[in-house]
């Protein structure tokens, strides 16, 4: 890993610092943000897996991480409290860190700080932007979300989409074991979130573009070490939805981006702002284009263009682990300028360096995805 600096201070303590504002704001329910409702069911979720039941769940990690805290406690505040802290403490700053890693890879350490800068304050920022009647809605369920306060598989799920991403850029450098260790932490957000699937497809196209094909096969292999286990548990707690990609099609889509006009100032510039930040960032390399482009484009498919609700910000909830994509394309927009590239020189190129990923990095993301792989299908077939 790379060297602690200066700049990953000052973005972790950013982090905090907006975090703590949103935790100002947003209304909560003794230490729970969010949906109550959703909080119970997470803790009930939990509860029923540490007691040997099969909660119908999305995907089997989450509730198999909380199941030894639900065997001491249920009650919501508590959990919530000892959740949250650890999302602040420990997952927060891993965020941060692979998201400054990644901007760095692609241009160096000025795109770093700009894609940070959009990824902690856009969220804040873009608030009097909202339709007064989902102000509300916005502040008190979406902001929490975002900064891991809330207790869902969202939070954990965008940290490992950024590990994947991270890894997947060492590994088409040439980093071994890079690879196998970009798949794994890809499966493991889907297992959290499945609509995360999206970084697995980046992770595979990006390595293709890179021509790595070893690295290629060792992702695959990540991938599928951690998928098959999700679906055993999805075909026996949600049944006739195991394979479903929930029906995407363009007239969802248009439904969607309906809504969107209904409550955002301009559904134009959200989607043109992925458009956009797609070629910007071709201009800066081809590889982390296509990670983060086809990350984003089929979190597009899976979370947009599917039947799906704004009620307590649904849809911006299931787009939580892709907006780190999101918004490493806004902050490249800046690269259509014609002479900007040329202006900046040296500063706007990317850190190629095949950084040796640790064995222990790579081992601890196999112990987590093949132990709760083997837990999870332990549970199916009780």
């Amino acid at each position: 890993m790379r060297t602690p600096d200066r700049l990953l201070f000052v973005t972790v303590g950013t982090q905090w610092l907006v975090t703590a504002l949103v935790g100002i704001i947003a209304t909560r329910t003794a230490s729970v943000f969010g949906d109550p409702v959703t909080a119970r069911a997470t803790v009930d979720a939990a509860h029923e897996v540490a007691t040997g039941g099969l909660p119908a769940t999305g995907g089997p990690a989450y509730p198999l991480l909380l199941a030894p805290l639900a065997l001491v406690t249920t009650n919501v505040s508590t959990v919530a409290s000892i959740v949250t802290t650890l999302n602040v403490l420990i997952l927060a700053p891993l965020a941060s860190y692979c998201l400054l890693e990644v901007g760095r890879r692609v241009a160096g350490r000025i795109y770093a700080i700009a894609a940070a800068l959009v990824w902690l304050l856009a969220p804040v920022v873009i608030v009097p932007m909202f339709a007064s009647k989902y102000h509300d809605t916005y502040v008190d369920y979406v902001l929490p979300a975002l900064y891991g306060l809330t207790l869902q598989p969202l939070y954990p799920a965008m940290v490992l989409s950024l590990a994947a991403a991270v890894l997947c850029l060492r590994a088409a450098a040439g980093a071994d074991r890079a690879a196998l260790g970009a798949g794994l932490a890809a499966a493991a957000a889907i297992a959290c979130v499945p609509v995360s699937a999206g970084v697995a497809v980046g992770v595979v196209l990006a390595l293709m573009v890179a021509r790595r094909r070893r690295a290629t096969l060792e992702a695959l292999a990540g991938i599928a070490a951690g998928l098959v286990p999700t679906l055993l548990w999805r075909d026996r707690a949600l049944s006739d939805h195991t394979f479903t990609l929930g029906g995407p099609t363009w007239a969802h889509f248009q439904a969607t981006m309906a809504q969107v006009r209904e409550v955002f100032w301009s559904n134009r510039l959200l989607q043109w702002v992925p458009i956009a930040g797609a070629i910007g960032m071709f201009r800066l390399g081809s590889v982390a284009a296509t990670l983060v482009a086809a990350w984003v484009a089929s979190a597009g498919v899976l979370v947009l263009a599917t039947q799906s609700t704004f009620d307590h910000g649904e849809v911006l909830h299931a787009w939580a682990p892709a907006w780190p994509a999101y918004a490493l394309l806004l902050a490249a927009t800046p690269a259509l300028v014609p002479t900007l590239l040329r202006r900046l020189g040296p500063r706007a190129e990317g850190e190629t360096d095949a950084t040796r990923v640790s064995t222990a990095v790579v081992a601890a993301l196999l112990v987590l995805v093949l132990v709760g792989g083997t837990i999870a299908v332990g549970l199916v077939w009780l």
